[in-house]
């Protein structure tokens, strides 16, 4: 089988997965960012590997992308960003600690926490996402795979049923961009209303 035919193959695996995404999922996510935006609370996003990256991007983007010219951008964490406190963490308490002690101390009534994950098992996404409901704030989780715990304990979800990371991680990149200009939109939409 030939390189190029191996690439097509697996572009229609990746094109498929974005074309599957759950509308209505994605239009929940937005739901529940602009409730936090409208109390001023915070996101808090967290994810481990690529998915730490995505986290970051995503935080990145709801802070910066997201905010329409003159509107109130959202704040947005990512958990991950701040590697002597993680690293610190896993090393004196515990890895599967690293997102919900920080979260602990951080969030507050009306916050949202957002987890990005493949498997859906990670330990430490699993324990963020037992924190925010302890805390008693909201959880959306993008999964991938069979969904895992993370999906059965989140609020909401956006689920990718591959068994390929790349192919849950370019899914959960393209739905997160989505999300970041519908949100943009939107947000701009009711600063004008509200100016009128």
């Amino acid at each position: 089988m030939s390189q190029r035919h191996l690439l097509a193959e697996q572009l229609v695996d990746y094109v498929g997965a974005v074309q599957g995404l759950d509308l209505g999922r994605l239009e929940q996510a937005i739901d529940f960012l602009m409730q936090v935006h409208a109390r001023g609370s915070t996101v808090y996003v967290c994810g481990n590997g690529g998915s730490a990256s995505a986290a970051s991007h995503f935080a990145t983007d709801l802070m910066k992308t997201a905010a329409s010219a003159g509107n109130r951008a959202l704040r947005a964490i990512a958990l991950g960003d701040n590697p002597a406190l993680l690293t610190a963490l896993a090393n004196d308490t515990a890895y599967d600690r690293v997102f919900a002690e920080p979260l602990r101390s951080l969030a507050r009534p009306g916050d949202l926490l957002v987890v990005i994950t493949g498997s859906g098992n990670s330990p430490n996404v699993v324990a963020a996402l037992h924190e925010a409901r302890a805390l008693g704030i909201a959880s959306f989780a993008f999964t991938g795979f069979a969904g895992g715990e993370a999906e059965a304990l989140a609020d909401a979800s956006l689920h990718v049923p591959s068994n390929h990371y790349g192919v849950v991680e370019a899914a959960h990149s393209a739905a997160m961009h989505l999300i970041t200009f519908a949100l943009r939109d939107a947000l701009a939409s009711a600063a004008g209303q509200a100016a009128r």
